[in-house]
């Protein structure tokens, strides 16, 4: 019989196994970064992103706090503070409440440049700087 109870059933279940192996395959895994950020190129990095229409600005101490300026040209540029760790190789900022708010993958870096792949998937170029800031001067922004 095509239409008996036994093949209802072994159907049913060939169709389960199908969308469950599709399902599977389908879950991205956070992999380790291909290029692994450590501590060293971490604590002490100043950097300010490379882009006309856009400011931001990072700076990251050894106790895992990082300093964040972001904004536009055309906007405030608001001040905040992260805390910051390594997760498979990759930079992480977080909150106060210990919510990510964006995650840096090192894409490639030299003296002067780091391409970064944000969380959102947009590609970022920072410029490397160095501030050396005595006590009462302030951080001046540069194109």
């Amino acid at each position: 019989m095509i239409n008996s109870p036994a093949n209802t059933l072994r159907l049913t279940l060939v169709v389960f196994c199908c969308v469950l192996l599709v399902a599977c395959t389908s879950i991205q895994v956070a992999e380790p970064a291909r290029i692994p950020w450590s501590n060293h190129d971490i604590v002490g990095l100043t950097m300010t992103l490379v882009d006309p229409n856009s400011i931001e600005w990072m700076h990251f101490n050894g106790s895992g706090m990082a300093s964040v300026s972001y904004g536009s040209d055309k906007d405030n540029v608001v001040g905040v503070a992260y805390n910051w760790r390594l997760v498979n190789g990759r930079l992480r900022l977080f909150d106060a409440n210990d919510k990510i708010y964006d995650e840096l993958t090192l894409i490639s870096r030299d003296n002067v440049i780091l391409v970064v792949r944000k969380r959102s998937g947009k590609i970022a170029k920072y410029r490397i700087i160095r501030l050396e800031l005595k006590p009462g001067q302030h951080a001046k922004f540069s194109r």
